[in-house]
């Protein structure tokens, strides 16, 4: 019968095996995987700046730095605590996908009443129930990014982390901007952007498997 993924002793014994050379490596790989997620507005800003025009682009980088910050708040410094719990004891694997799937029930419960906290205020006239549901819903998706990423960190699969960091920030900006192409506006943008943010939650679930 094949080992679990997150069987305890397949994954000591992985984590033994690393020679240094492949453990420097693996931070390179993650070094990497963390810059582009951390500069992936500034790589996109000149050709989303000219493209949009900065009206246009200042509401879209409102946008995103709001889905930064709610998918921080989201995470509740879970990765962290992912990290440190997988390598504890043979109940580790387990009580980290546990932890990850508590990430990901947070970002859905964060989508479901944030949609519904806007529905409310959008009745009221104070925002674009539209506008306001895209970044609800690139920040549940992000939330659940991180999540996989921290499963995969966790697990010594850097290249999966960096898939979903190429997938959840460079990905994501140019199918912005390609969709911006055909109607230059910030809507368009964002909900290109938090589509692709979805399929890279999607990709999380499959590669992290925190559920």
């Amino acid at each position: 019968m094949a080992d679990h993924p997150d069987s305890p002793a397949p994954a000591a014994s992985a984590a033994g095996a690393q020679a240094p050379a492949s453990l420097g490596a693996h931070s390179v790989i993650y070094l990497l995987g963390t810059a582009l997620q951390g500069l992936g507005v500034l790589l996109v800003l000149p050709f989303a700046t000219r493209l949009l025009g900065q009206v246009e682009y200042g509401k879209v980088a409102t946008a995103l730095v709001v889905v930064q910050m709610i998918g921080t708040v989201a995470a509740a410094g879970l990765p962290q605590v992912i990290l440190r719990e997988y390598h504890r004891g043979d109940d580790g694997p387990t009580a980290g996908r546990a932890l990850a799937g508590t990430m990901v029930g947070l970002a859905v419960a964060l989508g479901v009443l944030g949609v519904a906290l806007g529905a409310v205020l959008s009745a009221m006239g104070r925002v674009d129930l539209g506008h306001w549901s895209l970044v609800v819903v690139a920040s549940a998706a992000l939330t659940t990014v991180v999540a996989g990423q921290s499963l995969s960190r966790a697990r010594l699969k850097p290249f999966h982390f960096l898939l979903l960091a190429v997938a959840s920030t460079v990905v994501a900006h140019l199918s912005g901007l390609v969709a911006a192409q055909g109607n230059r506006s910030s809507q368009t943008y964002l909900t290109a952007y938090a589509v692709a943010l979805v399929v890279a939650a999607v990709l999380a679930l499959v590669v992290g498997r925190p559920l």
